[in-house]
């Protein structure tokens, strides 16, 4: 049977345009893992606002590929290539980092290289530990990161959030930036807020994270990527503060001088940058 789309007849380099226009979206799009009955994942555009239950109604984002075989062959996947992935949900006791790790090794090797940036969200964490996530879990995707270079993975921590300007969810903020940085960088001079007995306690959790009284001692090297960053999870229209010398946030119309500003300033622009 001859080819009745005319899309078909276009010329390779048109449709390739044709398709990146189609297939490109101005908000990240979403990780859906396999429900009861599904075989695989698929990726998904979040209308706002997101209700609790309206699962069943999410409509797989790339609908090219199913119009027929050679649109499946030149569209499937293609999805990954203009946009960014939010994963944002996961399934019993898997980690998100182990959620990721298992569906980007299930992407075939010539597409893993389409792959731009993959934020990781978690809305659950044990709030007696800074990281839900085995040192084993995030080795193994540390380890992905480094097959992949081209992939940039940006995990936002629940534990390390910023709730409000009192003076203790700054302190609380902060001591949880240098736990993390501690468990996946190890021991450093780069960030001197506290003092040192704070600072040892600090190192000391992530120590303990890193080599657990059961389970498989984790080295440090076996935790580092370029492409692995670790972000705080901030309020939506957060308003980045000015912190003073004693850790306190400054008022609204109140002018600290930068003298007086605390070296922290430095640190969370930092971090809300490019990560840990």
């Amino acid at each position: 049977m001859a080819n009745t789309s005319l899309l078909l007849d276009l010329p390779a380099e048109l449709r390739n345009t044709i398709y990146q226009l189609a297939l490109t979206h101005s908000e990240p799009l979403h990780y859906r893992m396999p429900k009861d009955g599904e075989d695989k994942p698929y990726l998904y555009h979040r209308e706002a606002p997101f209700q609790q239950g309206d699962d069943e109604k999410l409509v797989e984002y790339n609908q090219l590929k199913y119009v027929n075989k050679q649109l499946y062959a030149e569209t499937a996947g293609l999805e990954l290539k203009f946009n960014e992935v939010t994963l944002s949900e996961a399934s019993g006791h898997e980690s998100p980092s182990d959620m990721l790790t298992a569906w980007v090794s299930s992407i075939s090797i010539a597409k893993r290289s389409w792959i731009k940036t993959i934020s990781i969200t978690c809305d659950k964490y044990d709030p007696k530990c800074f990281d839900s996530e085995s040192a084993e879990a995030v080795a193994r995707l540390a380890r992905l990161c480094n097959d992949i270079p081209t992939m940039r993975v940006k995990c936002y921590h629940p534990f390390w959030t910023y709730a409000n300007r009192r003076h203790y969810d700054v302190v609380f903020f902060f001591m949880a930036a240098l736990s993390i940085y501690y468990a996946y960088r190890g021991e450093s001079t780069k960030y001197l807020i506290f003092d040192e007995p704070e600072h040892t306690m600090l190192k000391e959790s992530g120590k303990k994270w890193r080599e657990p009284c059961k389970g498989p001692k984790v080295h440090l090297a076996q935790l580092q990527a370029e492409n692995l960053r670790y972000f705080p999870t901030l309020p939506a229209n957060f308003t980045v503060p000015v912190i003073k010398a004693n850790h306190r946030v400054a008022e609204d119309g109140e002018v600290i001088l930068e003298a007086e500003q605390w070296i922290g300033n430095k640190y969370l622009r930092e971090w809300m940058e490019y990560g840990i």
